[in-house]
């Protein structure tokens, strides 16, 4: 009895230890410009380092940074100084996280003095420092300097005397008086002393604590909505009789569920364990709470064996995305794979069964963990294999890499920020101009603009750059198509000056107030059919800058003499892409669509069965001959439905109609001309009142248009 008496007496001191250490001061800063500055020396180690990293991480999660209230640089220091990125350069809190754990350890001494005269005099006053608000700085270090040890009280003097707010950590130190006199005062509320490195992950909820309501956490619920999902968890227990393996999973899986929307019902989670064998532990809604969820996982068994992963994703197809077991059509299906190594047993079939669930939808990441040979775990994970394969060394590295799988997992595919930048040289004829505007439209025809994960803008740049509109000003994908199309013919020119078309993207239009979102994805299609002739030289700085500011960019080079700068300014070399004509675009559409999901086309939902006029309607009497053409361009001769016509294999249509055409927006006679110059060949058979000259327009030649007073049937 006495033991548990004194069990809760020492919870209790704990408690007021933790209060004499809270950070009160901290917590007063709802607006800042926070640097962070990591002892990186060999007494910390690379374990302990990633431990710091997660910490920082942590802190990061619970402030306002996609707003602008926050933003955050990160250092690191041993014998010298690293300036891992300064304020500027992330905006929104995903690739910022991400930045973060990705920073380097690098070991060596610890020369504290060196760091902080790098950040009063490159990071602190500096252009990219905000006068207006608070400069803060948060000092991790296990120790005293050892190199310039003289300097480094008075370098932190003079931070202090330029307004800069000094809090300290220190990990197992013996000797306080150096960090003492680095800490702005009071002491008490600026400085915090632990133990060792474990520590870190406890007073991570002190330092958050003050700010968990400020409303900007990173979860799946903000960072992907609260859209429906199907998530299927594939877990690798080979393994298992690894404590270490089975112990970190297990946390990996409990804390990444913790933040999926499963208890409103948008989010539905299975699980499914594999080895020699395949283990259904629950389905897809099968358990409809986190909590359940988490309890499941603690107890469910992890069996060793061989590696069948072919046999568990054939499992997953037959048995847990299908309907009667709980996958819901009108949701996303998403699986995540852990495993640790290649497949050894039908290790033929591997690749293809993980191939057959990407034809039926499935977006696939893949966690390795000790993986030697990655043919395999590239060759399961969804399109481009380098965004959703994750490798680790150990497996001890799992936990850091959460942020990063929850970025991925809600990365492109419905949600998207994109701009067209165009340039069209005085030597582009106006059909080729018309060409290339109805192309633009036919790539937005799958994309979900109208539900709003969507967004369009579109911009040109002649001696300047000239935003065409933004990205809040269209609301309806009908509204965007004719905006593109009704582009004029007269901005042409002569003038092309590339870096300031995107600078014009950059700083007037991917912007909140243009209707840029944090949580969607930024992307920008550039199209051009000639090369700048002014500020050439500021192109590259310029395209630095924007892939800084988180925007992946592609660009189509049009019968260009130079590639160098279209290459320049793409994000990477597959994205690409150049024409000798116009005419090639249509073999294009596909593989720009993998490379941008939001594209594809969108499944219809279902809907309710109308309820009957009391009135019959009216019969048409015109026929809207142009969307039906523009459908059949866009949709029905692409590649994800099936169409060869890139392939080389000749295309047909058969129009039959027995009316007029009505004056719609679309030109019937325009969009025959695409297709036919895609390779198309049209048949028109007309019935009775149907347009005798406009169908011989259509047709691809006028000898086999037929007008009939009825039906007619031919012969060869």
């Amino acid at each position: 009895m006495e033991t548990k008496r004194r069990i809760p007496f020492i919870l209790v001191l704990l408690c007021l230890s933790w209060d004499q250490v809270y950070p009160q001061e901290f917590c007063k800063h709802r607006q800042m410009d926070l640097a962070f500055l990591l002892d990186s020396s060999t007494s910390v180690g690379g374990e302990n380092f990633d431990k710091m990293l997660r910490f920082v991480d942590k802190i990061v999660r619970a402030l306002n940074v996609s707003n602008g209230d926050v933003r955050v640089a990160l250092l690191t220091f041993s014998d010298y100084t690293v300036i891992e990125f300064e304020f500027n350069r992330y905006s929104k809190k995903s690739e910022l996280q991400s930045a973060i754990l990705n920073a380097a350890y690098t070991a060596g001494g610890t020369n504290t003095a060196d760091a902080l005269l790098a950040l009063r005099t490159k990071v602190f006053n500096t252009a990219n420092d905000r006068p207006e608000v608070p400069n803060v700085l948060m000092l991790i270090t296990d120790g005293v300097s050892n190199q310039n040890g003289h300097r480094t009280i008075p370098e932190a003097k003079r931070a202090k005397i330029d307004n800069i707010e000094i809090y300290t950590i220190g990990i197992g130190m013996n000797d306080t008086s150096e960090l003492d006199a680095v800490t702005s005062k009071p002491l008490e509320g600026h400085r915090v002393l632990i133990n060792d490195f474990n520590n870190l992950d406890d007073i991570s909820r002190i330092y958050t604590s003050c700010f968990d309501n400020d409303g900007d956490e990173f979860d799946l619920t903000n960072e992907c909505g609260s859209n429906p999902l199907d998530l299927v968890l594939l877990v690798d227990t080979s393994d298992a009789n690894n404590e270490n393996y089975d112990r970190e999973v297990r946390n990996f899986l409990s804390e990444f569920v913790e933040y999926a929307d499963v208890n409103s019902g948008a989010v539905r989670v299975a699980l499914v364990t594999y080895s020699t064998g395949v283990q259904i532990e629950f389905r897809l809604g099968e358990i409809d709470n986190i909590a359940g969820i988490q309890k499941a996982i603690r107890n469910v068994p992890f069996t060793p064996g061989d590696r069948n992963t072919a046999d568990a994703l054939e499992m997953l197809r037959r048995g847990i995305f299908f309907e009667p077991y709980g996958d819901r059509p009108d949701a996303p299906n998403a699986l995540i794979i852990i495993t640790s190594g290649n497949s050894n047993r039908n290790t033929g079939r591997t690749v293809p069964q993980a191939e057959a669930l990407h034809q039926g939808g499935v977006s696939i990441l893949v966690i390795g963990i000790g993986v030697q040979d990655e043919e395999e775990t590239n060759g399961m994970a969804s399109s481009p294999a380098n965004e959703n394969t994750f490798y680790l060394q150990s497996i001890d590295e799992l936990s850091i890499i959460q942020d990063l799988v929850f970025v991925q997992l809600c990365a492109p595919g419905d949600a998207l920020d994109l701009i067209f930048l165009f340039h069209f040289s005085n030597d582009m004829s106006e059909e080729n101009f018309r060409y290339i505007l109805s192309y633009v439209s036919g790539l937005l025809i799958g994309a979900d603009i109208d539900n709003g994960n969507v967004r369009v803008g579109a911009a040109l740049y002649r001696h300047d750059g000239v935003p065409l509109f933004q990205l809040n000003q269209y609301q309806r994908k009908e509204d965007i198509i004719n905006a593109i199309e009704n582009i004029p013919y007269n901005y042409r020119s002569a003038s092309a000056s590339l870096s300031a078309g995107i600078e014009t993207v950059r700083t007037n239009m991917f912007q909140r107030q243009a209707g840029d979102r944090d949580e969607a994805p930024n992307g920008l299609i550039l199209i051009t059919d000639s090369t700048s002739n002014i500020n050439v030289n500021k192109v590259a700085n310029e395209a630095e800058s924007l892939h800084n500011a988180g925007v992946t960019v592609f660009g189509i080079g049009i019968g260009l003499r130079s590639t160098d700068e279209v290459r320049t300014v793409v994000s990477a070399n597959d994205n690409t892409y150049l024409m000798r004509n116009v005419n090639q675009l249509p073999a294009l559409t596909g593989r720009l669509q993998d490379r941008i999901p939001a594209l594809k086309a969108i499944l219809p939902q279902p809907t309710e069965a109308p309820t009957p006029a009391t009135e019959p309607e009216p019969e048409p009497t015109t026929a809207a001959p142009g969307a039906t053409l523009r459908h059949i361009r866009t949709q029905e001769f692409s590649q994800r439905s099936g169409s060869r016509i890139s392939q080389g294999v000749p295309g047909a249509i058969i129009l039959v109609t027995d009316m007029p055409s009505d004056s719609g927006t679309i030109d019937a006679l325009d969009e025959a001309e695409l297709l036919k110059r895609s390779g198309i060949s049209i048949l028109t058979v007309g019935i009775g009142d149907a347009d005798r000259s406009e169908l011989s327009a259509i047709s691809s030649q006028t000898r086999i248009c037929a007008i009939c007073t009825e039906l007619c049937y031919f012969e060869k």
